[in-house]
């Protein structure tokens, strides 16, 4: 097996799996032909692991390096903003982040070994689009799926963020994982062809809140309101879900209705 076709099957993205926080996207953008980047290699380097630091293997590689995203002068990623604007509004819902805030944890947080993200794709591998080559995209994507339903149960993150869409056999790859249907979540919507579509979807995997959402990148799912709100949303269902449940206590007076003898002195 190749180093190229081993990172297909082994490498998921960044972060650690105890991040009570995950981000999964469908699959890493780019080619198998940018040979100058690196991006198995480095991966080896970095000790072939199912999470690697995302700014130290940015760090290591070339013209894609660490300047792009994470240095002085870093760019915000175009797939990246959105979520971490999510993320920030979930954590401060009476603030909302503004773009240095996003930058900096970008630079700083995002996907970070020690951190608490987990930055990953469904389909390992990277390729331009859903037509471009890729001879193993699909060939370890029952198993990659596997993983992620075995980390999943083993680390309880308290939410996961699936966007964009995989299918397999017609069936989302994301509800294999949780093993739950997914609602819609009323109130958010994005418009296509002139018609309004729910924005995220959600499902509750046992303790952890599991949400489906367009890519940040795709028509009208990039509107800093919609990610703003969804995150202080997912912050008040995850309150209300752990929230103790009321218990309603009977007072009984009468000692006979429960067979208990009385003193008849």
């Amino acid at each position: 097996m190749d180093l190229f076709e081993r990172a297909s099957e082994k490498w998921f993205g960044y972060g650690n799996w105890a991040a009570p926080y995950w981000f999964v996207g469908k699959d890493q953008g780019g080619s198998e032909d940018d040979d100058h980047v690196g991006w198995e290699k480095v991966w080896h380097d970095l000790g072939e692991k199912e999470l690697i630091d995302c700014r130290n293997h940015h760090q290591k590689m070339g013209r894609h390096g660490n300047f792009l995203w994470h240095g002085q002068n870093a760019r915000i990623q175009n797939t990246w903003g959105s979520p971490i604007r999510l993320l920030l509004s979930f954590k401060n819902p009476t603030s909302i982040p503004g773009e240095e805030a996003i930058r900096d944890y970008q630079k700083t947080r995002w996907g970070a070994q020690d951190g608490e993200t987990v930055v990953a794709e469904i389909r390992g591998g990277r390729a331009k689009s859903d037509d471009h080559s890729n001879p193993w995209r699909d060939k370890y994507l029952m198993e990659r799926i596997r993983i992620y339903r075995d980390r999943l149960m083993e680390h309880s993150p308290v939410f996961v963020l699936f966007y964009g869409s995989v299918k397999v056999g017609g069936q989302e790859a994301y509800q294999m994982i949780i093993k739950e249907p997914f609602a819609d979540l009323p109130g958010l919507v994005v418009r296509k062809a002139e018609k309004e579509n729910p924005f995220a979807q959600y499902a509750w995997s046992n303790s952890t809140l599991a949400l489906h959402v367009p890519h940040p990148t795709a028509h009208g799912a990039n509107r800093k309101d919609l990610w703003v709100e969804l995150g202080i949303r997912m912050r008040k269902m995850i309150e209300e879900k752990k929230a103790p449940q009321k218990t309603v206590r009977f007072l009984i007076k009468n000692p006979k209705i429960l067979g208990e003898k009385t003193d008849s002195s």
